[in-house]
């Protein structure tokens, strides 16, 4: 049986659109890689990106993007030998411009 989905935290508005889980949450430089992630009202066309401190990445190259089943999606992904080390963000945004929570993926060495 599945868990309850925890409520928001307080003050955090409940949007249509977001992110719940992200496999795995470790990528390595200079190779590729693929994302699964889970969701709550992910629609059909919905885009996936990679974010650094706000903006868009490059180095990080989304090769493919494949629905897996309702609110699933699973992403392939090369990350280049110069993309800096550190925390990333990565969001869904639907057709309309909403921007999911964000889920913090790590590239390592």
């Amino acid at each position: 049986m599945d868990e309850p989905e925890p409520a928001p935290p307080a003050g955090e508005p409940e949007t249509g659109l977001r992110l719940v889980r992200l496999r795995p949450t470790l990528v390595r430089r200079g190779t590729a890689a693929t994302l699964h992630l889970e969701g709550k009202g992910i629609p059909d066309g919905a885009r996936v990106e990679i974010r650094r401190r706000g903006g868009a990445v490059s180095g990080i190259q989304l090769r493919r993007q494949k629905v897996e089943g309702k609110d699933r999606l699973r992403i392939s992904l090369f990350i280049d030998q110069t993309v800096p080390l550190g925390l990333y963000s990565v969001v869904v945004i639907d057709a309309d411009g909403q921007v999911s929570n964000p889920l913090s993926l790590e590239v390592g060495l």
